[in-house]
Protein backbone atom coordinates (compact mmCIF):
# COMPACT_ATOMS: atom_id res chain seq x y z
CA UNK A 1 0.00 0.00 0.00
CA UNK A 2 2.92 2.65 0.50
CA UNK A 3 4.34 1.34 -2.40
CA UNK A 4 1.04 1.84 -4.23
CA UNK A 5 0.94 5.10 -2.47
CA UNK A 6 4.20 6.53 -3.07
CA UNK A 7 4.12 5.88 -6.90
CA UNK A 8 0.52 7.72 -7.31
CA UNK A 9 1.94 10.63 -5.66
CA UNK A 10 5.53 10.85 -8.18
CA UNK A 11 3.48 9.96 -11.01
CA UNK A 12 1.10 13.29 -10.19
CA UNK A 13 4.06 15.38 -10.01
CA UNK A 14 5.15 14.49 -13.73
CA UNK A 15 3.83 17.27 -15.79
CA UNK A 16 3.59 14.80 -19.07
CA UNK A 17 1.36 12.57 -17.08
CA UNK A 18 -2.68 13.65 -17.14
CA UNK A 19 -4.31 10.46 -15.50
CA UNK A 20 -3.00 7.63 -13.74
CA UNK A 21 -3.91 4.16 -12.01
CA UNK A 22 -3.15 0.93 -10.84
CA UNK A 23 -4.72 -2.26 -11.16
CA UNK A 24 -4.74 -6.17 -10.50
CA UNK A 25 -6.20 -7.11 -13.57
CA UNK A 26 -5.64 -5.85 -16.95
CA UNK A 27 -8.28 -6.26 -19.46
CA UNK A 28 -7.32 -9.03 -22.07
CA UNK A 29 -5.04 -10.43 -19.12
CA UNK A 30 -4.06 -13.95 -18.11
CA UNK A 31 -5.36 -14.56 -14.70
CA UNK A 32 -8.65 -14.53 -12.65
CA UNK A 33 -10.46 -12.98 -9.65
CA UNK A 34 -13.41 -13.94 -8.22
CA UNK A 35 -16.23 -12.46 -5.80
CA UNK A 36 -18.75 -14.30 -4.45
CA UNK A 37 -21.86 -12.79 -2.88
CA UNK A 38 -24.96 -12.86 -2.35
CA UNK A 39 -28.24 -9.99 -3.79
CA UNK A 40 -31.38 -9.18 -1.67
CA UNK A 41 -33.70 -10.21 -3.54
CA UNK A 42 -32.21 -11.49 -6.36
CA UNK A 43 -31.91 -15.56 -6.73
CA UNK A 44 -28.19 -16.72 -7.81
CA UNK A 45 -28.08 -19.18 -10.63
CA UNK A 46 -29.95 -22.49 -10.35
CA UNK A 47 -26.45 -24.51 -10.17
CA UNK A 48 -24.74 -22.12 -7.83
CA UNK A 49 -25.89 -20.82 -3.98
CA UNK A 50 -24.19 -17.88 -4.53
CA UNK A 51 -23.50 -15.23 -7.30
CA UNK A 52 -19.92 -15.13 -8.47
CA UNK A 53 -18.65 -12.56 -10.85
CA UNK A 54 -14.68 -12.13 -11.90
CA UNK A 55 -13.50 -8.93 -10.45
CA UNK A 56 -10.56 -6.67 -11.05
CA UNK A 57 -9.08 -4.42 -7.92
CA UNK A 58 -8.05 -0.82 -9.19
CA UNK A 59 -6.90 2.21 -7.69
CA UNK A 60 -9.12 5.84 -8.23
CA UNK A 61 -8.13 7.04 -11.62
CA UNK A 62 -8.22 3.56 -13.23
CA UNK A 63 -10.89 4.36 -15.27
CA UNK A 64 -9.72 7.61 -16.19
CA UNK A 65 -6.48 6.19 -17.37
CA UNK A 66 -7.71 3.48 -19.89
CA UNK A 67 -10.62 5.78 -21.33
CA UNK A 68 -13.77 3.38 -19.57
CA UNK A 69 -16.74 5.74 -19.08
CA UNK A 70 -18.51 5.44 -15.63
CA UNK A 71 -22.03 5.84 -17.36
CA UNK A 72 -23.66 5.65 -13.72
CA UNK A 73 -23.13 6.95 -10.33
CA UNK A 74 -18.96 7.92 -9.50
CA UNK A 75 -15.75 6.24 -9.94
CA UNK A 76 -13.72 5.24 -6.92
CA UNK A 77 -12.46 8.12 -4.69
CA UNK A 78 -9.64 8.46 -2.72
CA UNK A 79 -11.94 7.81 0.17
CA UNK A 80 -12.52 4.33 -0.47
CA UNK A 81 -9.96 3.34 2.09
CA UNK A 82 -9.60 0.11 4.18
CA UNK A 83 -11.86 0.79 7.02
CA UNK A 84 -14.38 3.29 5.18
CA UNK A 85 -18.04 2.02 3.62
CA UNK A 86 -16.76 -1.26 1.32
CA UNK A 87 -17.80 -0.25 -2.16
CA UNK A 88 -17.85 -1.51 -5.91
CA UNK A 89 -18.64 -0.46 -9.13
CA UNK A 90 -20.42 -3.06 -11.70
CA UNK A 91 -20.01 -3.41 -15.41
CA UNK A 92 -23.01 -2.11 -17.74
CA UNK A 93 -23.78 -5.94 -17.91
CA UNK A 94 -23.62 -7.22 -14.49
CA UNK A 95 -25.89 -3.65 -13.56
CA UNK A 96 -28.45 -4.90 -16.42
CA UNK A 97 -28.10 -8.81 -14.94
CA UNK A 98 -29.03 -8.10 -11.50
CA UNK A 99 -31.43 -4.88 -11.99
CA UNK A 100 -32.58 -4.97 -15.57
CA UNK A 101 -34.62 -1.43 -16.22
CA UNK A 102 -33.71 -0.30 -12.67
CA UNK A 103 -30.57 1.79 -11.24
CA UNK A 104 -27.56 -0.21 -9.73
CA UNK A 105 -26.63 2.55 -7.34
CA UNK A 106 -27.28 2.38 -3.77
CA UNK A 107 -28.06 -1.59 -4.35
CA UNK A 108 -25.94 -3.71 -2.00
CA UNK A 109 -23.94 -6.84 -2.33
CA UNK A 110 -23.41 -9.53 0.87
CA UNK A 111 -19.55 -10.95 0.24
CA UNK A 112 -19.22 -14.31 1.16
CA UNK A 113 -23.49 -14.46 1.49
CA UNK A 114 -22.23 -12.47 4.88
CA UNK A 115 -25.48 -10.83 5.38
CA UNK A 116 -23.45 -8.19 8.32
CA UNK A 117 -21.51 -7.36 5.66
CA UNK A 118 -22.34 -5.19 2.55
CA UNK A 119 -20.46 -3.22 -0.45
CA UNK A 120 -22.60 -0.83 -1.61
CA UNK A 121 -22.50 -0.16 -5.45
CA UNK A 122 -21.28 3.18 -5.74
CA UNK A 123 -20.90 3.33 -9.64
CA UNK A 124 -21.36 1.19 -13.26
CA UNK A 125 -18.69 1.65 -15.57
CA UNK A 126 -18.82 1.30 -19.31
CA UNK A 127 -18.36 -2.53 -20.76
CA UNK A 128 -15.32 -3.40 -21.55
CA UNK A 129 -13.25 -6.63 -23.31
CA UNK A 130 -11.63 -9.17 -20.84
CA UNK A 131 -11.15 -12.27 -22.06
CA UNK A 132 -11.20 -11.91 -26.21
CA UNK A 133 -12.12 -8.76 -28.14
CA UNK A 134 -14.97 -10.96 -29.94
CA UNK A 135 -16.82 -11.68 -26.61
CA UNK A 136 -20.40 -9.79 -25.72
CA UNK A 137 -20.26 -8.04 -22.85
CA UNK A 138 -19.03 -9.71 -19.84
CA UNK A 139 -20.57 -9.02 -16.35
CA UNK A 140 -17.55 -7.77 -14.39
CA UNK A 141 -17.27 -6.54 -11.02
CA UNK A 142 -14.50 -3.45 -9.64
CA UNK A 143 -13.38 -3.06 -6.15
CA UNK A 144 -10.79 -0.54 -4.66
CA UNK A 145 -7.72 -2.00 -4.10
CA UNK A 146 -7.05 -0.47 -1.01
CA UNK A 147 -10.30 -1.83 1.04
CA UNK A 148 -8.00 -4.51 1.40
CA UNK A 149 -7.37 -5.95 -2.03
CA UNK A 150 -3.73 -4.50 -2.20
CA UNK A 151 -1.83 -8.15 -2.91
CA UNK A 152 0.06 -9.80 -5.54
CA UNK A 153 1.04 -7.91 -8.86
CA UNK A 154 -0.03 -5.26 -10.03
CA UNK A 155 -0.35 -3.50 -13.69
CA UNK A 156 0.67 0.58 -13.65
CA UNK A 157 -1.38 2.47 -16.00
CA UNK A 158 -0.90 6.25 -17.50
CA UNK A 159 -2.20 8.94 -20.06
CA UNK A 160 -0.37 12.00 -21.35
CA UNK A 161 0.47 14.29 -23.03
CA UNK A 162 4.39 12.45 -23.67
CA UNK A 163 5.08 9.51 -26.20
CA UNK A 164 3.64 6.40 -24.49
CA UNK A 165 7.42 5.25 -24.50
CA UNK A 166 8.22 8.09 -22.42
CA UNK A 167 5.46 7.60 -20.20
CA UNK A 168 6.00 3.89 -19.48
CA UNK A 169 9.96 4.71 -19.29
CA UNK A 170 8.67 7.63 -16.37
CA UNK A 171 6.70 4.73 -14.59
CA UNK A 172 9.75 2.11 -14.56
CA UNK A 173 11.97 5.33 -13.21
CA UNK A 174 9.81 6.44 -10.73
CA UNK A 175 8.62 2.97 -9.23
CA UNK A 176 12.55 2.00 -9.34
CA UNK A 177 13.72 4.80 -7.12
CA UNK A 178 11.07 3.90 -4.30
CA UNK A 179 12.68 0.39 -4.59
CA UNK A 180 15.51 -0.28 -6.67
CA UNK A 181 15.04 -4.37 -6.21
CA UNK A 182 10.98 -3.93 -8.00
CA UNK A 183 10.59 -6.57 -10.69
CA UNK A 184 9.07 -4.79 -13.61
CA UNK A 185 8.17 -7.52 -15.69
CA UNK A 186 6.28 -5.75 -18.96
CA UNK A 187 6.73 -2.35 -19.98
CA UNK A 188 4.78 -0.91 -22.79
CA UNK A 189 1.88 0.63 -24.66
CA UNK A 190 -1.74 -1.07 -24.72
CA UNK A 191 -0.72 -1.95 -28.18
CA UNK A 192 2.11 -3.79 -26.95
CA UNK A 193 -0.03 -5.39 -24.73
CA UNK A 194 -2.50 -6.93 -27.03
CA UNK A 195 0.67 -7.78 -29.28
CA UNK A 196 1.52 -10.13 -26.60
CA UNK A 197 -2.22 -11.43 -26.18
CA UNK A 198 -2.75 -11.79 -30.04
Amino acid sequence: VAFLNELKLRMGAQPTVTEYGVTARMPLDLGVNILSFDIPGVDPPPDANRHRLEMAPVTPGYFAAMGIPIVEGRAFEEADQEGSQPVTILSQAAAQRYWPGESAVGRVLFPGGDADQTITVVGVAGNVKIWSLGEPPRPYVYVPIHQGYAHGTFSVVARGNAPPAELAAQVQREARTIDPEIFLSEVGTMDDHLGYIY
